[in-house]
């Protein structure tokens, strides 16, 4: 399998925790390969063909939310299966053939090519009678939660994997690498169940490896550098800023604050903010000429956008509506209107 497990000791390790042997019986067969993932649809596939299944189920965690399992039918067979919902499954044939589908994708899964089924679309596979697979479940609140912690935000939709998972590329490696470790290692195995600290780094990894070696919906974000920190000096400015917004403040005063020259402070401002000083105040003060215009309308109070410009130093109204209407998409007066709480004789005015 790419070279990464050996398959002979995985069987070993896996063997002594055996759920079903020979079984011959589909429905029951069926019935208790769905107890491990879920309910499904089994069949066997040729008037010939006869079932020999067998099962190996082992927990990662006392939880049981990331299980390895090795799964043999010794016969052609076809699986049908609605989605996971709480799971993703990681499907990896130490040897023969399995046709997968799922979400209009269709890969032929060998040693050298893993499927990734998630919890969000139905999936099939023609199962073939040589085909034994290595199964990963991971957990899919674990995963989805990892995935936002790595990107350092809440997902804005379900995580996805592509189906096809190229064990020969370098970023499977990883992988691969603890998947073999983890299912050759009888005794590390059994650590993880009697200590949950060890169980839970051992997920951390595998998600990590899992979310970093195969292509998702997330990837290209989660791969994307992270942007530099920006020093100490940017941000103190900025809370100078914010506290005296209301003040007639200039850019040497933030510089002399902080303890930098007007042009560090120009520089740190331009490389890590993508703007200057002057401008994040003037940010800063457009943002509460909104606040103190939402704060009229919710407390029924008489206010014209003229004196809350001026009260934040926007003398020049021209500009001022302009930059208002590029940030908050509509006019100042817009903003005040909608509520009717413009004073009677600013309402006729306009």
């Amino acid at each position: 399998m790419a070279g990464l497990i050996d398959a002979r000791s995985v069987k070993t390790c896996l063997a002594a925790h055996r759920l079903i042997a020979a079984a011959d019986d589909v429905e029951e067969t069926c019935t208790r390969v769905g107890e491990v993932f879920r309910p499904h649809r089994l069949g066997v596939v040729g008037r010939e063909q006869r079932l020999s299944a067998r099962l190996d189920h082992m927990p990662v965690s006392p939880a049981s939310t990331t299980t390895l399992n090795l799964l043999h039918y010794g016969a052609d067979v076809s699986i049908a299966s609605e989605p996971f919902d709480s799971f993703y499954l990681v499907m990896m044939p130490l040897q023969g053939t399995a046709e997968v589908s799922s979400r209009q994708q269709k890969i032929v899964s060998t040693p050298d090519v893993a499927s990734i089924v998630g919890p969000v679309a139905p999936m099939s596979i023609r199962w073939h009678d040589d085909c034994e697979q290595l199964i990963v479940r991971v957990d899919r609140k674990m995963l989805e939660d990892a995935c936002a912690t790595h990107l350092g935000h809440e997902l804005n939709r379900p995580l996805e994997f592509e189906l096809g998972m190229d064990l020969r590329r370098q970023s499977a490696s990883s992988w691969e690498s603890v998947v073999g470790f983890l299912a050759s290692s009888p005794a590390f195995l059994c650590s993880t169940i009697a200590h949950p600290l060890i169980a839970a780094q051992v997920q951390q990894l595998l998600m990590s490896a899992l979310l970093t070696g195969q292509t998702h919906n997330y990837l290209d974000e989660l791969l994307r550098p992270s942007p530099a920190l920006a020093p100490y000096y940017v941000k103190r400015a900025e809370e100078f800023i914010c506290a005296h917004a209301d003040q007639a403040i200039t850019v040497q005063e933030v510089a002399a604050h902080v303890g930098v020259s007007t042009r560090s402070l120009h520089t740190g401002f331009q490389r890590y903010r993508d703007t200057t000083p002057m401008a994040f105040l003037r940010n800063v003060r457009l943002e509460r000429v909104r606040l103190d215009l939402l704060r009229a309308k919710e407390e029924n109070r008489p206010a014209t956008v003229t004196d809350v410009a001026l009260t934040w130093g926007f003398s020049h109204l021209g500009h001022f509506t302009a930059a208002y209407a590029r940030k908050f998409n509509e006019l100042p007066s817009q903003t005040l209107r909608c509520a009717g709480l413009l004073p009677a004789s600013r309402k006729k005015a306009q």
